[in-house]
């Protein structure tokens, strides 16, 4: 017996409402949908547009997408890693600059950080012209995973640090400087002591002092002067016992001081 009109009637609406229902359903997934495309497209260009190196490896070991960043820095692209055949387990370079242990953490799920490396010129792996540049740079990686929390792919984030490390190279260069000074400071010190010790008349050594004083001081005038004169007396002459002078520079005479004035006036010969 066939349906009835009212059966029918039945049954349209809620084919209707279903219709309804799935069209809803169909509209939040499409705003989502856009939602997602429009999160994608702008971490893309992030990622794309960002200053620092940043490439990605699928779990087999395929350099599968990098940035110009990466490009720029590295001298290569994705294109020319797939054309000679690369393979981050079995590249050679990736185990000469020590790379590959922190690649292979992040393949097992962990975020590491590398020390400071030179990354190699791969000029000469991709038929380019050889620029034998080695850039410093330092590899940041981590693991993506998928709904099934499982590892498919890993990140490289590589700043270059030739900024840095020149700055600590220059830093470390002057402090060395400053630790030879000192060094050298310190022995002329103790020749100086050596020598007025074993003097027995110490005037007779102390043009051999003054020089040996201003020269590791790199001072223009080292002097070694007396005073004169006794307390109250508000005219004193400042004697020199021995002075020794940079080339081009005055030799200075005896020097009339007023103590109260606090006055130097200095003659030259």
């Amino acid at each position: 017996m066939p349906p009835s009109t009212a059966q029918l009637q039945q049954e349209n609406k809620r084919l209707k409402c279903r219709c309804k229902t799935l069209e809803t359903a169909l509209t939040e997934l499409q705003q989502r949908y856009q939602t997602l495309g429009r999160s994608e497209a702008r971490y893309r260009q992030v990622a794309e547009n960002a200053p620092i190196s940043i490439s990605f490896y699928s779990t087999d070991g395929q350099h599968v997408e990098a940035n110009a960043a990466f490009e720029r820095m590295m001298g290569f692209t994705v294109e020319d890693s797939e054309r000679v055949g690369f393979n981050l387990f079995t590249d050679p370079a990736l185990e000469a600059n020590g790379t590959r242990p922190y690649m292979l953490r992040a393949m097992a799920g962990e975020t590491v950080i590398e020390p400071p490396t030179n990354f190699y010129d791969a000029s000469q792996l991709y038929g380019k012209e050889a620029t034998e540049n080695y850039v410093p740079g330092q590899g940041y990686y981590f693991p993506i995973w998928n709904e099934d929390g499982e590892v498919q792919e890993i990140v490289e984030i590589s700043p270059s640090v030739t900024d840095l490390l020149e700055a600590q190279a220059e830093v470390q260069a002057e402090r060395d400087r400053a630790a030879e000074e000192r060094a050298q400071l310190l022995s002329t010190v103790a020749q100086v002591a050596n020598l007025l010790l074993r003097s027995q008349d110490y005037t007779a050594v102390l043009s051999d002092v003054v020089q040996m004083l201003g020269e590791a001081v790199g001072s223009d005038r080292c002097e070694v002067f007396r005073y004169d004169g006794k307390s109250g007396i508000e005219e004193a002459t400042m004697r020199f016992l021995s002075e020794w002078c940079s080339s081009g520079t005055l030799a200075s005479t005896e020097i009339p001081f007023d103590l109260q004035a606090g006055d130097n006036r200095r003659t030259h010969s």
